[in-house]
């Protein structure tokens, strides 16, 4: 039974970091401390795969990921494993295998390395990769190895070796066991050694399904499986009484129950009981005629009519079954003809790689062609190959949109090139360069000013509030008293008043001289801080605006950006391409073999029909 993605990469996840310690397992998942390993992680767990794996690839590029040792390079190897990204993988596991990494970081590597060789198919690379699993190994990651290493032996037809491996895990294989027992039993059955098989069967069938266990559903299909597999195992032995008894155990919901109603059909056959052959073998005909087990069937039951001396009726079945033959293969030749005029990715509901539905699309096909696309559907090989598929649609997407983005970034530059353009000419057209010498002339001049002042001690020059306004009156008092006596009249007692109030002025003047020379100085010290300030601003803002280097740097790296993902869609286009293609060949394949065996099972009743009608002949004669 197929694993869940989620589940498949978590149980991956934790036995990695089991090879050394549970303690490991736990700081892997559960202590987050950099931020983007969290955010990785929280995609993950909400099942969005692709995001999750794009922020650990992000967090690599921007810097890489800090507190986590080598978890986040492990979790993306085992995202990339399980989203079907092998060659990626491979080269992030390849990477922790060098001598400076920990012996535990380099044990989870191999454990992936063997996983990912082993899903290649490549059995010897995948037991070498086991073999160099070193340190301890915890007890909770003992049965994911050691089922590993059973299934390899397998598969390179070492099945002593199996034996013994699964006698000695079998403590420890927990849900794991009854599996193995099937593998086993099929690879016994293969190698033709049906008893051996049908023992691993039987030892599968006492491991006990509980109604709460959340494996009880998946246990119960592999029952079916195995009560199938036993049956034709011990049907192969001669032993067709034994094998009904299995065949009646497989449930009518499963999906093994047409294999098995075939099967009985035939063991019943083999006891020379026809009738009873005739009650699953019409019980099948009701399923569509896809099926493999129905189209033998439909050719099955005039046979056992035949049997049973019923002529008349078995040419019937025979003519019913020409007709049923060749209209199905009318059909599969206009689903032919829809599959190689039609974009596959509409017929699969596969839009913009969003759509997770796995039934075709109803307004592509007819209703009774889904059948033969609910038939690819089950096929695992199918799945992964439209799962892939899809994620290159929904990578496409990805594309497209940041392609939009950088549309509109690059507008938004364009936009603030323009305003500053327009800023620059408006602060030419005020003339601020002239201006600053200006402000530059007079700020001199006040620098000379104030030397002089300080030089000469001129505390008049000084003098401020109530002092400095009466000295200005008394200025002004001393020019109208000089025309006054220039005209004439007598001022002398009016100028001596004026030139004793001048001199109480003047002496307070010096009074407050130092204190006046003291925030003069400081005023003209923050005078010249501000405008050394907006000269540096000034200069500053002209470095900028003569190049505008910030906006052309920004330019350049959208300019860049957009070249790069022109690149990745053409990329995407011919993978998509090349996907579609494979797919299409494989369900054109798919609907070729069955094309071939409805030709088949079609001459198979003409010749039924011609047999019964010689017949018929003969004994007119």
């Amino acid at each position: 039974m197929a694993t869940p993605i989620k589940n498949w990469f978590l149980r991956l996840l934790l036995s990695a970091g089991c090879l050394a310690s549970s303690v490991q397992a736990q700081e892997t998942l559960s202590s987050v401390v950099d931020l983007r390993y969290g955010v990785a992680l929280y995609e993950y767990y909400q099942d969005h795969y692709f995001e999750a794996l794009s922020e650990l690839r992000v967090a690599e590029v921007r810097g890489g990921i800090r507190g986590h040792a080598d978890s986040p390079k492990l979790s993306e190897g085992g995202l990339s494993l399980a989203f079907g990204m092998e060659r990626t993988a491979e080269s992030v596991f390849n990477s922790l295998l060098t001598p400076d990494k920990p012996l535990d970081i380099r044990s989870a590597a191999w454990y992936y390395l063997a996983q990912l060789q082993y899903r290649r198919g490549d059995w010897e690379s995948a037991q070498q990769s086991l073999s160099k699993i070193a340190g301890q190994v915890d007890e909770t990651v003992m049965a994911d190895l050691a089922a590993l290493e059973i299934n390899l032996s397998i598969r390179l037809d070492d099945l002593l070796h199996a034996e013994n491996l699964l006698a000695h895990h079998t403590g420890r294989l927990g849900d794991q066991l009854p599996y193995l027992h099937y593998n086993l039993g099929a690879a016994h059955s293969r190698a033709e050694r049906y008893s051996a098989a049908v023992d691993h069967y039987e030892k599968l069938f006492s491991v006990p399904v509980f109604e709460n266990n959340p494996n009880s559903e998946a246990m119960l299909a592999l029952y079916d499986k195995a009560y199938t597999a036993a049956a034709y195992s011990l049907m192969l032995q001669g032993e067709p009484r034994q094998a009904s008894e299995y065949f009646e155990r497989v449930r009518l919901e499963s999906d093994f129950s047409m294999r098995a109603l075939l099967g009985y059909g035939w063991a019943q056959s083999k006891i020379e009981n026809h009738r009873g052959a005739l009650g699953p073998w019409q019980k099948l005909t009701e399923q569509p005629l896809l099926h493999p087990p129905v189209q033998e069937a439909i050719l099955a039951i005039p046979f056992a009519y035949e049997k049973l001396g019923a002529s008349g009726q078995a040419l019937r079945s025979f003519q019913q079954a020409e007709t049923q033959f060749t209209e199905e293969l009318k059909r599969l030749e206009t689903l032919v003809s829809q599959i190689e005029k039609q974009p596959l990715v509409n017929i699969l509901n596969i839009i913009d790689g969003t759509s997770h539905k796995r039934e075709p699309s109803t307004k592509a096909v007819n209703f009774s062609q889904q059948a033969y696309w609910i038939k690819l559907f089950s096929s695992e090989g199918f799945l992964e190959d439209t799962q892939a598929l899809r994620d290159l649609k929904k990578l496409a997407s990805v594309v497209e949109k940041w392609q939009r983005k950088v549309d509109d970034y690059r507008f938004m530059l364009e936009q603030r090139g323009r305003d500053r353009e327009l800023q620059i000419t408006k602060i030419k057209t005020q003339q601020f360069d002239q201006r600053w010498q200006q402000i530059e002339q007079q700020q001199q001049g006040l620098k000379e000013e104030m030397a002089a002042i300080i030089e000469n001690r001129d505390y008049v020059q000084l003098a401020s509030g109530e002092t400095e306004e009466y000295l200005a009156i008394v200025n002004s008092a001393e020019t109208a008293l000089e025309k006054l006596a220039a005209a004439g009249e007598n001022t002398d007692d009016r100028a001596a008043s004026l030139k004793r109030f001048k001199g109480v002025l003047l002496w307070q003047a010096s009074e407050t001289y130092a204190e006046q020379r003291w925030q003069a100085e400081k005023s003209f010290k923050q005078l010249e801080s501000k405008l050394l300030e907006a000269k540096n601003n000034h200069v500053r803002f002209k470095t900028i605006t003569s190049g505008s280097a910030d906006i052309v740097r920004y330019q350049q790296r959208m300019s860049d950006l957009q070249l790069r993902l022109d690149q990745q869609k053409q990329q995407l286009i011919e993978a998509i391409t090349l996907s579609e293609a494979q797919l299409r060949a494989q369900v054109l394949g798919v609907l070729s073999e069955q094309q071939a065996r409805l030709g088949h099972y079609l001459a198979q009743s003409r010749l039924g029909i011609a047999r019964i009608h010689d017949q018929a002949w003969e004994q007119q004669r």
